[in-house]
């Protein structure tokens, strides 16, 4: 499959997240989370993620990878102008 998705020019996915979460006096909490990723290489990314207690986008234009807390309203960016440029980023 990977080889496939490697091969295409363009693809997006949607997704569903269970997130658990043990609090320090032992209780269990769990998170869920929905959103889509939307790819277009080599230059262009939009991924969102919305829950209970997350509601981000992530967006590669070009030239900046920026990243979007809409519940918090602030914003991050990064210079990037391809999409693995934008992941090194991130791990950086």
């Amino acid at each position: 499959m990977s080889e496939y998705l490697g091969l295409l020019e363009r693809f997006s996915v949607d997704y569903d997240v269970e997130t658990e979460v043990v609090s320090y006096d032992g209780q269990k909490l769990q998170f869920a989370s929905s959103g889509e990723i939307k790819v277009q290489r080599p230059d262009k990314l939009h991924a969102s993620r919305k829950g209970a207690v997350a509601d981000l986008e992530l967006i590669l234009d070009g030239s900046a990878l920026t990243l979007y807390g809409k519940k918090a309203n602030a914003f991050f960016q990064l210079p990037a102008t391809t999409i693995d440029q934008a992941v090194d980023a991130l791990r950086n």
